[in-house]
């Protein structure tokens, strides 16, 4: 597995991954009509380029998993594996990749609004709720957790 920049000819695969993610894994903790909201949303037409740094995990040529966040708002935006790769390492993988840059970068704490799914992730990997919370996409309120983890 290599992680490397996400690159624009990777868009159309990322996108499959990600709605993939969320109706395979994600699905198991929220409702259908949830998770019909959170694919109707495409993560990368709300950021402006040059505001979000984006990485992806390749195995022999296919996407496996991605990561995003924004450092100017010390903010992980998402960590998504493949349905058929998850417990291999690659989500862990990437967020170092994002933790190791944030530190380069000088930022002292990264944020993240976590979803039911993720948020054992993220706590084995240093990240503690601060608060539960919701988010809302397509006229849906889905339960979140922000979490922060001290670099």
């Amino acid at each position: 597995m290599d992680i490397r920049k996400f690159r624009p000819e990777d868009r159309q695969q990322k996108r499959e991954l990600h709605l993939e993610t969320i109706r395979k894994t994600n699905s198991r903790d929220y409702s259908e009509e949830e998770i019909d909201a959170w694919t109707s949303f495409d993560p990368d037409n709300s950021v402006p380029e040059g505001k979000i740094e984006r990485w992806v995990a390749e195995q022999d040529g296919e996407i496996t998993g991605f990561a995003d966040y924004m450092p100017d708002k010390n903010t992980v935006t998402g960590v998504y594996v493949h349905p058929d790769h998850l417990r291999k390492g690659i989500g862990t993988a990437l967020l170092e990749t994002i933790i190791d840059d944030a530190r380069d970068r000088g930022l002292e704490y990264l944020e993240c609004e976590s979803s039911r799914t993720a948020r054992e992730f993220y706590r084995s990997n240093g990240f503690h709720v601060m608060e539960e919370t919701i988010h809302r996409t397509s006229g849906e309120e889905l339960d979140a957790f922000r979490m922060r983890k001290q670099l």
